[in-house]
């Protein structure tokens, strides 16, 4: 991106935000958020936000701890879970309680089933349910058995349940991170561009939920669909049940504030870069930045062609060009005449007389008989 692309991507965001900010109109706050994001998606040189947003989420240490303590709670109350099912199996125990609690926990394992708590917690109670039946039959078999998994006195009481331990790691991870996801850039992006992904296609997403036996979610796409459909209608009376707008002005302000610094500091460093150089060529426009100044060539002429060679990139910039090299690359000559040798050394000098006649700089060039080259002083 250009300093000048960026500063108007700052102003055309900022445009979004302030009418949304501004509107008492539920529908325009809500259709201004479908735009923003939707000017962020079509926008190909915003990627690197994209990138940014996603190696923010990738390496937030509170979003690994969490996942980690998830992964690993699911691993053990699963393990648990395997074992309990085949020792009902092998003993033949056909307790209708047991059985449900198994039946249950199957069900949230393939996603037929939604909770509308957390589904590790839930799957706990369903293990931990089954084995307290086991101990309230009294039987030392299943007494010795439910001891493999916790600590359990010889009146059957239940102390704690070794598994439990990454329940509660898992559970102080989850809270932490409900707490703290409000201060990341990255949940309030994934908030607002799901509101914008249910707007746009919201079947799709539910047809992806499906596939991925998401049963929670499936469900959660069609309330949020009936949300907004409430809220892009004209009667203001009628309230969403789940979507609230202070916490999208929240999320709205969150992001929009990220993206307006992170594209503040990448303009800042272009134009540092810009100043180190001191000079930009607009090849398009034939015109010579330096310092503050313009200094406009005619594209189609013989100095406008040689200004474009000589800033064309880097190596050109860098180049020390003899005469014959600059007549072959604009000219399209093979073999050049003598006679363009004063042609191309005049060439230099006018170009440097002109420039210090719109700057005060007379040096651009390093000119002489032979050779032209920009001055290295004019190079970072």
């Amino acid at each position: 991106m250009k300093s000048n692309e960026v500063v108007k991507t700052i102003e055309n965001l900022d445009l979004i935000y302030k009418k949304a900010n501004s509107t008492s109109s539920r529908k325009i706050f809500f259709i201004s958020i479908i735009e923003y994001i939707d000017f962020l998606y079509k926008n190909q040189s915003l990627k690197i936000l994209w990138d940014l947003i996603n190696r923010l989420r990738d390496e937030d240490e509170d979003l690994k701890k969490f996942n980690k303590a998830k992964e690993e709670a699911e691993r053990k109350i699963k393990a648990v879970f395997n074992k309990v099912k085949k020792f009902i199996n092998k003993n033949k125990i056909e307790n209708p309680f047991i059985l449900e609690e198994i039946e249950r926990f199957e069900s949230l394992e393939k996603g037929t089933l939604a909770t509308t708590g957390d589904e590790i917690s839930f799957k706990y109670k369903c293990v931990s349910g089954i084995l307290f039946f086991l101990l309230k039959q009294k039987n030392k078999d299943y007494l010795e058995f439910c001891r493999g998994f916790g600590e359990i006195s010889d009146e059957f009481i239940v102390k704690e349940w070794y598994f439990n331990k990454n329940l509660l790691c898992y559970e102080e991870n989850l809270s932490k991170i409900g707490r703290v996801k409000y201060i990341k850039p990255w949940f309030s992006f994934d908030k607002l561009n799901e509101f914008y992904s249910v707007f746009n296609d919201v079947e799709k997403m539910k047809l992806e939920a499906y596939r991925s036996n998401k049963i929670f979610d499936l469900w959660g796409y069609g309330l949020l669909a009936n949300d907004i459909k409430i809220i892009l209608s004209s009667n203001e009376s009628e309230q969403p049940k789940f979507i609230k707008r202070e916490d999208y002005e929240f999320y709205f302000t969150k992001l929009h504030s990220f993206i307006k610094q992170t594209l503040e500091i990448i303009n800042r460093k272009l134009n540092e870069k810009t100043d180190n150089k001191k000079w930009f060529y607009d090849k398009d426009k034939a015109v010579l930045f330096i310092e503050g100044k313009e200094v406009k060539f005619k594209k189609d002429k013989f100095r406008g062609k040689l200004m474009e060679l000589l800033t064309k990139n880097e190596k050109n910039q860098k180049k020390e060009w003899n005469w014959d090299e600059i007549i072959i690359a604009i000219e399209a000559t093979e073999e050049p005449d003598i006679k363009y040798k004063n042609k191309v050394f005049e060439a230099g000098r006018d170009i440097n007389e002109y420039i210090a006649s719109k700057t005060g700089k007379t040096d651009f060039l390093v000119v002489s008989t032979q050779t032209i080259s920009i001055n290295k002083k004019y190079l970072s």
